[in-house]
């Protein structure tokens, strides 16, 4: 597999929820995300290959949502040595043009520029 990435990975300031859509749980937060993928960490690991649907939660509203519903497959998943949590990496691979304009928005915003970190209730 070709490891190489061809976009920017942004990393957010503030807290953004990742939720399963089919249990509603709280799966993990964004680590990174780029119009291809994104970074999850949470609290157990993800299994490589299989597809996940999942909605990332905002902070704030971006052209009128607050969530990015997608599906996404999962390239690799690893636990992290310092924390004991995991992080995986997604894949896109339903995810409408609307939401990618929704990151692209996004990740040139003011929610990927701040150096605090805030708690976003569910």
């Amino acid at each position: 597999m070709d490891d190489r990435r061809d976009t920017e990975r942004k990393s957010p300031g503030l807290y953004f929820g990742i939720v399963d859509r089919n249990s509603g749980n709280i799966v993990g937060t964004l680590g990174d995300i780029t119009i291809r993928g994104l970074m999850l960490i949470g609290d157990n690991p993800f299994e490589t290959n299989a597809i996940y649907q999942l909605k990332l939660v905002m902070p704030t509203a971006v052209m009128g949502s607050r969530e990015i519903p997608f599906d996404g497959r999962c390239i690799w998943s690893k636990e992290t040595a310092e924390s004991g949590r995991f992080c995986a990496g997604f894949q896109f691979t339903d995810i409408s043009s609307q939401n990618v304009e929704r990151i692209e928005l996004m990740v040139e915003s003011r929610l990927f520029e701040s150096s605090r970190s805030q708690i976003v209730r569910f």
